[in-house]
């Protein structure tokens, strides 16, 4: 499974803050429209804190060695194959272009609510 994307007004703190609220009615399951029924509600909702948190982290040293969009989205492509299966070099460039899009929206938000871009 592909993590999804964030919004175009991504906000870092109040999505982890809706994860955390989620957390804390401790989710024995899911039931989403696309998946079905996704049982380890707990599993998901910490992967998905853990994934955000992580591109945040990458993504700032990126930039900090002034590197970003095809470095970031190489790595990042690197990273959601390990987590879905299949290997970096057959992903296809649909996936590239939605890991890209993820990378651009998440330094946007740290272009707004930082000084690191500056």
């Amino acid at each position: 499974m592909v993590p999804t994307t964030p919004l175009t007004g991504f906000d870092l703190e109040s999505t982890l803050t809706s994860l955390k609220c989620t957390q804390s009615k401790n989710p024995s399951q899911f039931l989403t429209p696309h998946f079905g029924v996704l049982s380890d509600a707990r599993r998901i909702v910490d992967n998905n804190v853990q994934t955000l948190i992580e591109w945040k982290h990458v993504i700032e040293s990126l930039i900090a060695v002034g590197r970003l969009v095809d470095k970031a989205t190489d790595m990042m492509t690197r990273r959601v194959s390990e987590f879905a299966g299949p290997p970096a070099s057959t992903v296809p460039e649909r996936i590239r272009a939605h890991v890209r899009l993820n990378m651009l929206r998440i330094r946007r938000y740290l272009k707004r609510n930082t000084k690191l871009l500056e």
